[in-house]
């Protein structure tokens, strides 16, 4: 079952949402995995909409940002591959 979720975050005053899907969730959570990071898969959701806010343009690659990565995956039975 395909799911949507909406993920926000503030630039400056601004607020930004993004709504990923679990597809683009279990891809920026295997992307964190590869990158050393052991996240419970909701934590992924910041991260995906992080990525899809770069895309949209959004947010710029030059911007200072900071992703809240709560959590840690060690009890989830999903790994990253």
């Amino acid at each position: 079952m395909e799911k949507t979720i909406l993920a926000a975050g503030v630039l400056g005053s601004r607020i930004l949402d993004a709504v990923v899907e679990e597809d683009e969730i279990l891809e920026a959570y295997v992307e964190l995995g590869r990158k050393g990071f052991l996240v419970e898969p909701s934590s992924a959701v910041a991260y995906a909409s992080y990525k899809k806010q770069l895309i949209n343009k959004e947010i710029s690659r030059e911007s200072s940002t900071m992703i809240i990565l709560t959590g840690n995956g060690l009890k989830t039975t999903i790994r990253p591959v």
